[in-house]
């Protein structure tokens, strides 16, 4: 009992000081981010903006293509690391980054194929930019978001090592990159979107290059897991896949979610109108960065909390983060009654944000974040099923609801964002009650697959 009361203890301090070492981190790469949303704009202009948006969008549905493999590998290893199984871990990176290079390597060449045949023109609604240039440019965002992930698989494992803030450092020292480089363009460059593509999509990719060299060849905690051939285990993807094949279903209708709200925009309304719906949403993702922070430690946490038998650390931390979410629903009305103000601080007058998006906005922050306190939990034992087809319920309902609300009444804009929250709500109600059951050791059949 007092061994375990101090693993928990010593869990507890680990996950506060990854918490505050990543609000730094993250507070960092949220000026870096507003301060780069501001040059890009002068930059490139709204209608270019909103191209590069919906592009990125589109072609960022690739990263959700590793079949699950990212979220699969972090539990995974991170039951490795707390039975002390250091072996074991090394197999399941190796197997990892050499699955995950396969897919992508794979994608790219089926894409390649692919995108001469594509019409980006009339993807993406615009006539401003010339078919070859958009050609290019999704042939460039795809390559490099491919590579990017397969690097990305660092950030994975130092946050199943319970070093989260690591990865947050990363991503702070990528965005910082990106900002420099920017401004270095803006100055040097005339207004170009293949410019800035290239920029903005190669340089994070120098940023991993050194992390994962750092890290594996520098840090002697992860040297012992550095993905060698010699260690990949083909049976090993079968455990890898097998729980991330359900991860990989919930991302895909997370894309269907999500991802197709920038398309229905563009097409229901214009590209234009996509820049003021991504600035509310940038704004109040403030809050869920921030609530992000705090929930991203507890996920490996929770898992060696569980492999240890310690509910009653896993339902204090809980008890916790409602709390914490109940800070954030004041901290999101206080930003949605002073919000005109800040966009026109931070932006000038150049874009309008109707009041009604941000609204909106704040409902979906506000619905998402406590969904997001279970889904940790819920996620890092493993015990998707109910999730999983919970996501596919919602992820057929939100695009026809979203769509119906923006365009055949009188939400407009918010209502692309106001359907989703509905569907959200299934998860509200479920989710607790999944929890409950797993702390209690009552959950059976469906509440505990």
């Amino acid at each position: 009992m007092e061994a375990t009361k101090g693993l928990g203890i010593l869990r507890s301090q680990r996950a506060q000081k990854n918490v505050l070492l990543a609000f730094i981190y993250k507070g960092g790469s949220i000026l870096v981010s507003l301060l780069l949303i501001s040059i890009i704009i002068k930059f490139l202009d709204k209608e270019n903006y909103g191209v590069w948006l919906t592009l990125s969008s589109i072609i960022g549905w690739l990263g959700f293509f590793d079949i699950g493999l990212g979220n699969g590998l972090r539990n995974k290893l991170s039951i490795s690391l707390a039975n002390n199984d250091r072996e074991k871990g090394m197999q399941y990176v190796s197997t990892a980054y050499a699955s995950l290079a396969i897919i992508m390597g794979s994608l790219f060449l089926l894409f390649v194929i692919i995108n001469s045949f594509l019409n980006w023109q009339k993807i993406l609604n615009t006539n401003i930019v010339s078919e070859s240039i958009l050609t290019r440019c999704a042939l460039l965002v795809f390559f490099s978001f491919g590579l990017k992930f397969v690097l990305d698989l660092i950030s994975v494992i130092v946050t199943a090592s319970q070093r989260s803030a690591l990865a947050g450092l990363i991503n702070f020292l990528t965005n910082v990159t990106v900002l420099l480089l920017t401004f270095v363009l803006t100055k040097l460059s005339q207004p170009s979107l293949f410019n800035f593509v290239a920029l903005t999509t190669l340089s994070p990719i120098a940023v991993l290059l050194l992390a994962n060299f750092f890290l594996f060849y520098k840090d002697s905690m992860y040297s012992s897991l550095r993905p060698k051939v010699s260690h990949i285990r083909s049976y090993l993807v079968k455990d890898l896949f097998g729980l991330g094949l359900q991860f990989f279903v919930i991302q895909v209708m997370v894309i269907i979610i999500f991802s197709t709200h920038n398309i229905m925009i563009s097409q229901i309304f214009s590209p234009a109108e996509v820049t003021p719906y991504n600035i509310a949403f940038r704004y109040f993702s403030v809050v869920t960065m921030v609530f992000s922070i705090i929930l991203t430690p507890y996920w490996p946490a929770f898992t060696e909390a569980h492999v240890r038998h310690d509910n009653q650390w896993i339902s204090g931390s809980v008890r916790k983060l409602i709390y914490v979410w109940l800070l954030s629903v004041l901290g999101t009305v206080i930003m949605l009654v002073f919000s005109r103000e800040v966009y026109r601080l931070w932006l000038g007058p150049e874009v309008t944000v109707p009041f009604s998006v941000s609204a909106g906005m704040a409902i979906f922050v506000t619905i998402s974040n406590w969904n997001s306190i279970f889904a940790t939990y819920i996620n890092s034992i493993s015990k998707i099923r109910l999730q999983l087809f919970n996501s596919i319920l919602t992820g057929i309902v939100t695009i026809p609801l979203s769509y119906y609300l923006s365009k055949y009444t009188s939400l407009g804009l918010s209502g692309i964002i106001i359907g989703t929250s509905i569907c959200l709500l299934f998860g509200s109600v479920w989710a607790p009650i999944q929890y409950r059951k797993l702390i209690t050791n009552k959950a059976k059949g469906i509440w505990n697959k």
